[in-house]
């Protein structure tokens, strides 16, 4: 594989998010349209989303349970030690920080990311996830390549 290929492969949008304050309202929306299933989980506020065919976790609904603006985001991951860089280089690019660098650990292992706004306003963010040593979340099948159930 080329340096190029494993840059590509490293910076690559993993999955996507969608908050809401009407979970299942939206859980129907796209469920109705494009036959999403969604695995709800109440201890995370957080539904996986299931895409017919396609196996790996790839997007989820976090209820924010009104007390934000509802937004979408597409998520990329990057190498923990960037952060910092890559949150620098949206500022001088013209971008906006909305959730500075911050680490969040469960059963599962650590996240550690951030959330920006390119010059448009689309919000997007960077993360890089660390297992725990004996994963023992719900999302331990997940990050392991097995689907959620419905």
């Amino acid at each position: 594989m080329s340096e190029e290929t494993q840059q590509k492969a490293k910076n690559a949008v993993k999955f996507f998010e969608i908050s809401t304050d009407d979970r299942e309202r939206i859980e129907s929306f796209y469920g109705n349209i494009f036959g999403w299933t969604f695995h709800h989980m109440p201890q995370h506020n957080y539904s996986i989303i299931n895409i017919p065919g396609h196996g790996d976790f790839v997007g989820g609904v976090y209820d924010n349970k009104g007390k934000e603006d509802n937004w979408a985001v597409f998520c990329i991951e990057v190498d923990v030690n960037e952060m910092e860089d890559i949150s620098r280089q949206v500022v001088e690019a013209g971008g906006t920080i909305t959730y500075p660098v911050a680490e969040e650990g469960d059963a599962d292992g650590t996240t550690t990311g951030a959330q920006f706004l390119d010059p448009s306003g689309n919000r997007f963010s960077i993360f890089s996830f660390k297992p725990a040593e004996n994963p023992a979340g719900e999302f331990a099948d997940l990050l392991a390549g097995k689907p959620a159930e419905s």
